[in-house]
C-alpha cells in the first residue's frame, strides 16, 4: 500500500472547515466539536493559532533518502536556519541508533555483543543522542508489546532472519523453526535499566524496523514545531503525519493505494484528510517468498516464530502520532481483521483501515471512526 499527498480545495465557510476538520480528525471526540460550540469557541483559537487569516504562503519541499527508502517533507511560512543540515543530521543519527542495516549502529552493536549486559554509550553528546533514539524507540516497542499482548515484538529478529526477510534473502530449505531461534524470542528475555541491556541469552536481538520509520516521522515533526513551523507533512516511506492545514484552511490529503494483488481491482481508491494526525501502513502483499510454490509471508507471529498470513493484506492506522501508528499496523496485521477491528475500537483517537482477502474477493473494513476521516 502506498500513501502520497494530495491536496484538495473546500467550498465551505472559514469556521465550517475548521469544524469539519476537528471532527474528521477526532471521530470519537466528535461531540465536542459540534458545529454550535466549534465556531463559538473552536475555530476563533484556532484560526489566531495557526494564522488561518494570513495570507497563504508558498508550500516549500525537501525530499531526500533515508532508511533505505525517501523521506519528503512539505511546510509553509518559515523555513529554519540551516533546514536541510538539520533534517539529514536527525536522520543519520536515529539511523546510527536503530538500523540493523548498519554493523556499526548502535542496535547492531548490541546485537552483535556476546556478553548479556550491555552499557549504552554515553561519553559524548553524540552517543547520548544515539541513546536517547534507541531507549525511546525501546520503550514504545515495550508499550505495544504489552498493549497488543505480544503480537507486536521487537525481539523477533532472529526468526526474520532465519525465515530469509533480514539480511538474508533466501527462505530455509525447513519448514521448521529450529529451537536454537525459539529460544531467543520473547521481550521478556530482555530488560532496559536506565542506560543498561540486559539480555537473558547472547542470542537476543531486537529489531525496531516496524517502529523506527513512525519515530523518525515524529522527531522531525516535533523539530519542526519547536522551529515555529506550524504547517507541514512529513512523509518517510509512506509513513506520514501532518500538522496544521496545506493551504487556506485545506487539510492535508492523504491518499491510501489498493494493492494490486490481481490484475483488475474493484476498490476504491482512498483519501484521507488529516488534520495534527499520522497514518501508517503495514502489508504482506510486496514482501515475500514463493519456496516450491508455496508463499512465505514477511509478517512472522513473534509469539510463535513462524511465518503468518491472516486475511489482512494491508493495515493502515490513523494515530497523533506515527511511531504509535506504525506499530499497531504490524500487530493489527499479525491480528487478523476480526481481532484487530475490536482493538483498534477500543483504543482511543485510533482509527484503522483494512483491505482483508475473503473468498469472494478483497474487500475494505474500517473501524467505526475511520470513514469520517475520508474525503467524500
Amino acid at each position: 500500500m502506498l500513501i502520497f499527498s494530495l491536496s484538495i480545495v473546500f467550498v465551505p465557510a472559514h469556521k465550517d472547515r475548521i469544524c469539519h476538520a476537528l471532527r474528521r480528525s477526532y471521530p470519537k471526540s466528535a461531540h465536542v466539536f459540534d458545529r454550535k460550540s466549534c465556531i463559538k469557541w473552536w475555530s476563533p483559537l484556532l484560526a489566531l493559532l495557526l494564522g488561518c487569516t494570513s495570507p497563504t504562503p508558498e508550500i516549500h519541499r525537501l525530499q531526500g533518502n533515508t532508511m533505505g527508502t525517501y523521506y519528503l517533507i512539505q511546510w509553509r511560512g518559515q523555513t529554519p536556519s540551516k533546514f536541510a543540515v538539520r533534517i539529514d543530521s536527525i536522520l543519520h543519527e536515529i539511523n546510527m541508533a536503530v538500523s540493523t542495516y548498519i554493523d556499526s549502529s548502535l542496535i547492531s552493536q548490541l546485537n552483535a555483543a556476546k556478553a548479556t549486559v550491555y552499557i549504552l554509550p554515553t561519553h559524548t553528546s553524540r552517543a547520548r543522542a544515539r541513546s536517547y533514539h534507541f531507549i525511546r524507540n525501546a520503550q514504545l516497542a515495550d508499550s505495544i508489546y504489552r498493549l497488543s499482548h505480544g503480537a507486536f515484538d521487537p525481539t523477533v529478529l532472529p526468526a526474520v532472519e532465519y525465515w530469509g526477510f533480514g539480511k538474508r534473502k533466501s527462505p530455509p530449505d525447513s519448514d521448521t523453526l529450529p529451537d536454537s531461534i525459539r529460544r531467543c524470542l520473547g521481550m521478556r528475555r530482555i530488560a532496559l535499566h536506565g542506560d543498561t541491556v540486559i539480555k537473558a541469552l547472547p542470542c537476543v536481538q531486537l529489531d525496531f524496523s516496524a517502529i523506527a520509520k513512525g519515530y523518525a516521522v515524529d522527531v522531525l515533526a516535533n523539530w519542526l514545531q519547536r522551529k515555529g513551523v506550524q504547517h507541514f507533512l512529513v512523509d518517510i516511506g509512506g509513513e506520514v503525519r501532518a500538522h496544521g492545514f496545506r493551504k487556506d484552511d485545506q487539510p492535508w490529503i492523504v491518499g491510501i493505494q489498493n494493492p494490486h494483488l490481481r490484475e483488475f481491482s474493484t476498490l476504491p481508491a482512498l483519501r484521507l484528510q488529516l488534520f495534527h494526525r499520522a497514518v501508517a501502513t503495514s502489508g504482506n502483499y510486496r514482501n515475500f517468498h514463493l519456496r516450491r510454490g508455496k508463499k512465505i509471508v514477511h509478517t512472522i507471529d513473534p509469539r510463535t516464530g513462524y511465518p503468518i498470513a491472516t486475511d489482512i493484506l494491508s493495515a493502515s492506522i490513523v494515530h497523533p502520532t506515527c511511531a504509535v501508528a506504525d506499530a499497531l499496523a504490524t500487530a493489527c496485521m499479525v491480528m487478523g481483521s476480526a481481532q484487530a477491528l475490536s482493538w483498534i475500537d477500543s483504543l482511543p483517537n485510533t482509527e484503522a483501515c483494512f483491505i482483508a482477502s475473503t473468498v469472494k474477493g478483497d474487500t475494505i473494513l474500517f473501524t467505526q471512526g475511520f470513514p469520517m476521516l475520508l474525503l467524500r
